[in-house]
């Protein structure tokens, strides 16, 4: 594993480990949940002409745009409810390591029977991140009980789309079927950093060249609040830097993406201008792709 330093210096992950940097292959040193006894290492489906017909047929969540952006900046609560199901989640991610509690809530006295779930990745995100199954949900669901399912993510590298949760099962005998996007995003394996005033700006000297920057200016979407702005910096996984700029309205901070591939620094700058409702939102970082997801996925939140 390559990991690039916020100074612009890479390293193998075994030099990263002797340096102090935490490196493991397994998620199951991380997280306990409780309650799931047997770890099955299950690969997750890829999407097929079987699942394409299906999925044409699914019951959707119509408000996915919405639910992934308040999921930007946190990790837990409910992804999709109708009449029949609600479906929540917990996630926790540490290095490049994730895992996804999945909650099924029958909203009916009707027990759900013939209950599959599963975790399709689809083409774009084969190859970037791996899931793995660690509790597999029952397959039956009583009236106004919950089950659990679990799984265990590893991010290997830069990923744009999300997974999808394909849920299928009979009420009274009539089939039904949904796909909602969980939501997991890129942003979830960022981890902040820690650093001072003349650390970031020569690495924010360090880190431009084409390509490095993105930057966007726009008219604020809600009104500025500059204590709701340090909340989604720190929300989307950067640091938040007091002191670092001469101007206290703006905000600046501070993150390493990991991904098994690399590790990315990456830096941030939050600029109001209150008295015309804008903003200019900087990212910087050595990955293109990395500065320009973020600063579009950011945009749309201030």
């Amino acid at each position: 594993m390559l990991v690039t330093g916020m100074d612009g210096s890479e390293a193998s992950a075994e030099q990263a480990g002797a340096a102090g940097v935490f490196v493991t292959n397994t998620a199951d040193q991380m997280f306990d949940f409780g309650g799931a006894d047997d770890v099955t290492n299950t690969t997750t489906t890829t999407t097929s002409s079987a699942d394409a017909t299906a999925a044409s047929s699914a019951e959707y969540s119509n408000n996915d745009d919405e639910m992934m952006a308040k999921f930007l900046f946190k990790n837990s609560g409910v992804i999709f409810e109708n009449a029949s199901l609600q479906i929540g989640v917990k996630c926790e991610f540490k290095e490049h390591f994730g895992r996804v509690g999945i909650f099924f809530g029958n909203n009916t006295p009707t027990e759900l029977t013939e209950f599959t779930s599963t975790v399709d990745l689809g083409a774009s995100l084969q190859g970037k991140v791996n899931v793995t199954i660690y509790k597999e949900a029952p397959n039956r669901v009583f009236g106004n009980e919950q089950v659990q399912y679990f799984i265990n993510l590893e991010c290997l590298s830069m990923f744009q789309d999300s997974p999808v949760l394909r849920v299928n099962f009979k009420q009274s005998g009539r089939p039904q079927s949904i796909a909602v996007k969980l939501p997991v995003v890129i942003n979830k394996f960022l981890e902040p950093v820690d650093m001072n005033a003349q650390d970031f700006f020569a690495r924010w000297k360090q880190l431009g060249l084409p390509g490095q920057e993105s930057q966007k200016i726009f008219t604020a979407k809600v009104a500025i609040n500059t204590e709701d702005n340090q909340s989604k910096v720190t929300g989307f996984g950067f640091s938040n830097l007091v002191g670092i700029d001469p101007n206290p309205d703006n905000g600046v901070g501070a993150g390493i993406l990991k991904t098994k591939s690399a590790q990315v620094g990456c830096l941030l700058r939050v600029e109001p201008d209150i008295q015309a409702n804008m903003y200019r939102l900087t990212v910087r970082s050595s990955n293109a792709e990395v500065s320009s997801t973020f600063c579009s996925s950011l945009e749309e939140q201030f």
